[in-house]
């Protein structure tokens, strides 16, 4: 569930555009090939829709497509990778893809955990920065132990 995603200028659908206010719901998985007893180390993929808009409508869409690792420390996690942007205004679709860090905390209990993250994504073709916060549940299938 992604929250406030603030766009640079060159994002800007039109001269009022101010980011996502409302929701921005995705979902992701991931594998976690590394672990201890303080420390966690997983790949993983993440997809969510954000609406860019003014304070009265909405005036474009970005569909977020993002491959990374994520390493937990304790309640500590960090995170990098590569993201992907399907930015769509009134029909017309833009492809724009960068780096993205992110840094959070995880609360862990048995299989469940909640997280929360601010992400960072640096988008090349613009030189521009989306930014913005997430916050979700994870179920961990396997051993947990």
């Amino acid at each position: 569930y992604g929250y406030r995603y603030e766009v640079g200028d060159a994002y800007k659908f039109g001269d009022e555009t101010e980011g996502s206010s409302d929701s921005s719901p995705g979902f992701g998985a991931g594998y976690q090939f590394l672990r201890s007893t303080s420390h966690k180390l997983a790949v993983t993929y993440d997809r969510k829709s954000a609406n860019y808009q003014t304070l009265e409508e909405v005036e474009g869409q970005d569909v977020i497509d993002s491959f990374g690792l994520r390493f937990n420390w304790g309640l500590l996690a960090l995170k990098a990778g590569w993201s992907s942007h399907k930015l769509e205004e009134n029909g017309t679709s833009n492809h724009d893809g960068g780096a993205f860090t992110g840094i959070g905390f995880d609360i862990y209990i048995g299989r469940f955990s909640f997280y929360m993250d601010i992400t960072d994504h640096y988008l090349e073709d613009r030189k521009q920065h989306i930014a913005g916060g997430d916050f979700g549940f994870r179920v961990s299938f396997g051993d947990v132990n």
